[in-house]
């Protein structure tokens, strides 16, 4: 069973706050009508009766139906019946105590108050010709009731916000829960696109700009996300993989700087190209570059450049075994990246290193993502958690069906913790 995150419950809470009110709001409602409305009152009335004998035998006589036909009988009321008095009529004895209890329960309350009355006065009849019974004290007189029985208005109200917060906490459960479990069930469903993995929101400091993850779940879904993509080509070992978001913020430079780190720690000797027009990659790893991807890639354009010193268009970082490429001074139009010599040229570039991880803009926002796409061995789409629709993904995972590629894997970023 999946542990629950209660601070992630609370956050939940928190969010859909406004529908947690509403079904409080309703449930009270529902309380209002239902003991203002629904409910039909019903009216007691009782009575008491001391007398001087403890015979046995008393309790099976005060509620027989030779007793409750004659009551019946003597009240000459087409609304009670031996069947009703059966049902709503109560009547016991205490040897103890000698006390005969008798109590009527009718939506009318004159009519209980009356049913009582004559059950009284018919017991000291059948009592005295029975059992010779003469001696009565009569310990509590009947009265009409001055409020119904069955009714409190209090108590249902309580019941009704008790019942409110309780399908609220449930509401809040089933949302916590499609939102940690559902997401990767619907998108594989939907899509048979793999979710890599999920990535929480990491607490930062804010006087501190800081891009890389140090929750161990989080690091720990990094290694495994790293070993599945070199696991996804049987024949040959990935390498090049691109990371693009399906809308911009979704953190795909986030991701891309982190894998990069992941597959350094592995052993790797990677190199982080940054295919954004103002990627930060080469901030990120402290490097203050001006010429980069872009302008290597324009001045290779001619087969007769290969004298050209890549290394001037890249720099290593202070991560061993991370080399980073800014995106450049030039702008690379789609007409040469989609050129058979640019990827050439990247097939260059890649094979100086174990692994190249291409930043790249949104797919949803830039046609060059989908060129860079081709270059790449694994396509790698960051799905903002709470804000990316299924429609987002699908529309990518079209886009590249168009061009007979396809999304390798998603990841599920910025989930709350």
């Amino acid at each position: 069973m999946e542990e629950i995150d209660l601070k992630q419950m609370v956050k939940t809470a928190y969010k859909n706050r406004k529908i947690l009110v509403y079904i409080l709001v309703a449930t009270i409602l529902l309380g209002i009508v239902y003991t203002f409305v629904v409910v039909r009152p019903e009216y007691t009335s009782s009575s008491k009766i001391i007398i001087a004998s403890n015979d046995a035998s008393i309790k099976e006589f005060v509620k027989s139906e030779r007793t409750m036909q004659k009551v019946v009988g003597e009240l000459n009321n087409n609304k009670v019946t031996l069947g009703s008095m059966r049902e709503n009529t109560t009547v016991a004895f205490d040897n103890a105590s000698k006390v005969i209890s008798i109590s009527s329960t009718t939506r009318n309350k004159a009519l209980s108050n009356q049913i009582v009355q004559k059950y009284s006065e018919v017991l000291k009849t059948e009592l005295e010709e029975v059992y010779n019974v003469k001696n009565y004290t009569v310990i509590q007189e009947s009265r009409e009731a001055s409020s119904a029985s069955n009714i409190n208005h209090k108590k249902d109200l309580i019941v009704a916000v008790v019942l409110g917060v309780a399908v609220a906490g449930l509401y809040v459960i089933i949302v916590y829960f499609m939102n940690n479990r559902m997401n990767t069930m619907v998108i594989e469903e939907n899509t048979e696109i793999k979710v890599l993995g999920k990535f929480k929101k990491e607490k930062k400091n804010k006087k501190v700009i800081d891009y890389f993850m140090h929750d161990t779940s989080n690091l720990n879904t990094l290694n495994k996300m790293a070993i599945t993509i070199q696991k996804a080509n049987k024949n040959q070992k990935v390498k090049s993989v691109l990371v693009s978001g399906t809308g911009i913020g979704a953190g795909s430079t986030y991701v891309t700087t982190n894998l990069a780190n992941t597959y350094a720690k592995l052993g790797y000797r990677v190199l982080v190209i940054d295919a954004n027009k103002n990627g930060i990659q080469h901030k990120i790893f402290n490097r203050n570059l001006n010429k980069g991807f872009s302008d290597l890639m324009l001045r290779m354009q001619n087969p007769s450049a290969e004298h050209i010193n890549m290394d001037e268009y890249m720099a290593k970082t202070p991560i061993a075994g991370i080399s980073v490429m800014a995106y450049g001074e030039e702008k690379l139009s789609e007409k040469v990246l989609i050129s058979e010599r640019s990827m050439q040229i990247f097939h260059q570039i890649a094979n100086r290193f174990d692994i190249v991880i291409i930043d790249a803009p949104s797919i949803k926002k830039d046609i060059t993502t989908l060129i860079l796409a081709t270059f790449a061995d694994f396509f790698v789409l960051v799905a903002e958690t709470e804000k990316t629709k299924l429609e987002d993904i699908k529309e990518a995972q079209e886009s590249l069906k168009n061009i007979d590629l396809k999304v390798n894997g998603i990841i599920l970023n910025k989930m709350d913790t």
